[in-house]
């Protein structure tokens, strides 16, 4: 056989191979977009693991055939295989119309999640007061430094608002013994104005129902009353797991106080308070 057959022998055959080879190649791999606002990817096939999320639009290669029973495409993060779930991918091969797909985009539209979160914490309210008479010592105008401390439970609601409830003591004392205390209980609402998956920032807006205050001149008298609360501020939310994070907030409180029975030969006025209150909270989410 001359040199020439030989080549063109030897061609001919990678020619061959190349054509059995390149449609297995160019059908490994297809493109797919992100459906959902924001679709997890696993470590897993069984989807036990996520590991982050890709935001609706976003494009991906995606293996040619789905995984699990279908379940799931093989993609590429960070130069790992990974996970991501066929209902929350539409792919260039794949059936639009699809029963099944399109049941599953539905629910997950139709079903968002409400997600609840505990929190406990504790605060500082430097307060300025308003009373017509001098109650003790205290002056009209004076400042009242309160400390307090609450536990709260919410329920975040989509797309961006979150309701609270709320348990709140606090409690005040200035040198010339006098003491101020409170117990409230009441309700919050909160808009989210910036919402990301590890941080979070609310307008907030919140009443109290006060069923329990006391005031007393130490070695004098002590007297109960009862009042309300209203605050509004900004809060942050930083989490550093998928359950804990930490809540800081800043809002200006006004607090109305009345109902108050001095003894025989007292005058007491009914005072109400109004300062910046600035507190943290340890968030528990589930």
């Amino acid at each position: 056989m001359s040199l020439v057959n030989q080549i063109f022998s030897k061609t001919g055959r990678y020619l061959i191979v190349f054509a059995l080879v390149m449609p297995s190649l160019t059908w490994a791999v297809q493109s797919g977009i992100v459906m959902p606002e924001k679709a997890y990817i696993y470590a897993d096939p069984e989807r036990s693991s996520p590991i982050g999320f890709v935001r609706r639009g976003k494009k991906l290669k995606l293996s040619s055939i789905a995984k699990n029973k279908g379940s799931v495409y093989a993609t590429i993060v960070s130069g790992k295989v990974a996970y991501i779930s066929v209902s929350d991918v539409n792919t260039e091969m794949e059936d639009l119309e699809s029963e099944r797909l399109v049941a599953e985009r539905f629910q997950k539209v139709a079903t968002k999640k409400t997600t609840s979160s505990y929190s406990v914490g504790a605060f500082q309210y430097s307060s300025i007061i308003s009373q017509k008479a001098s109650n003790g010592p205290t002056q009209d105008k004076d400042t009242v430094n309160w400390i307090g401390a609450g536990i709260k439970g919410e329920i975040i609601l989509a797309p961006r608002l979150d309701l609270q409830i709320l348990l709140q003591g606090m409690q005040a004392r200035n040198e010339e013994l006098e003491t101020w205390r409170t117990f409230g209980v009441g309700g919050a609402v909160g808009y989210r104005l910036v919402d990301f998956e590890r941080f979070r920032i609310r307008l907030l807006g919140e009443l109290q129902i006060i069923p329990f205050a006391t005031y007393e001149l130490e070695g004098a008298y002590r007297i109960r009353g009862y009042g309300a609360s209203f605050a509004g501020g900004l809060d942050t939310t930083i989490k550093f797991t998928h359950h804990w994070g930490l809540e800081i907030m800043a809002l200006y409180q006004y607090i109305g106080l009345g109902g108050f029975d001095p003894p025989e030969n007292q005058i007491y006025e009914s005072p109400s308070y109004m300062g910046l209150r600035l507190g943290a909270n340890l968030t528990y989410l589930f």
